[in-house]
């Protein structure tokens, strides 16, 4: 069984590998730098004896979603779940993001999102089976006026997610938007607060997997998390 991770070796991505590896699945990690890709395969495997294929691909660049694509069709194997959490972050509002900042958060957080999904979606309905999980926020509960580009991006992939659901819910594939609160990963880095401040990108994980193992006639439309404190 092969597990698509895109932003696969940090964070919430980096904690996915490993959950899904624990429990013995293969891996088709993704991520832009090929030397981390092959330092995490090589650890997973060791670890946990299972086959992960590292693909570097920039995820922005549509030639680099054709390449990943491509890459993975190639495998000829059947794909269990695309887990499409690879993203971006830009804090800034309206007054004082970068002229480009909406580009760059609906290629990274959304467009590449769309582009995979639906460039692997003829494999997912021959299989007629398979999980696709987007990585969406609680910005597309509760906007962030501060981060105004990102809060966009995610109610787009939100609101992607909602109609792939409903598309697909008679073909055999399940579809579930991944909705995470202030999680404890590398944009926080140099942060005073104390971790169980945070979600821990291993809560976000076990929650992922926790939906693909439930049986073939139930689905997660929506995973919620937020920090018990609320979200920061």
């Amino acid at each position: 069984m092969s597990i698509i991770i895109t932003g696969s070796t940090k964070g919430i991505g980096n904690a996915l590998a490993h959950q899904f590896a624990a429990e013995g699945h293969d891996l088709i990690t993704v991520a832009r730098n090929q030397s981390e890709l092959d330092l995490q395969a090589k650890q997973i495997h060791q670890q946990y004896g299972v086959t992960v294929n590292a693909i570097a691909a920039d995820l922005s660049d549509e030639l680099g979603i054709q390449f990943l694509i491509s890459s993975i069709l190639s495998f000829k194997k059947p794909i269990d779940a695309l887990i499409n959490n690879a993203g971006s972050y830009i804090a800034a509002d309206i007054h004082s993001e970068p002229d480009n900042a909406l580009q760059k958060m609906l290629s990274i957080n959304l467009i590449s999102a769309v582009n995979i999904t639906k460039g692997l979606l003829p494999l997912f309905l021959e299989q007629r089976h398979g999980h696709i999980f987007n990585m969406c926020s609680v910005a597309n509960i509760t906007p962030i006026p501060a981060a105004i580009s990102y809060t966009v991006s995610k109610y787009a992939l939100y609101g992607f997610t909602k109609c792939l659901r409903e598309d697909l819910m008679t073909k055999g594939i399940k579809v579930t938007a991944v909705i995470p609160g202030s999680t404890l990963t590398a944009s926080w880095e140099g942060t005073t607060l104390p971790a169980d401040r945070f979600i821990q990108p291993e809560d976000v994980a076990s929650a992922i997997f926790n939906a693909f193992t439930l049986s073939s006639g139930a689905c997660m439309d929506e995973i919620i998390i937020r920090p018990q404190l609320g979200t920061l």
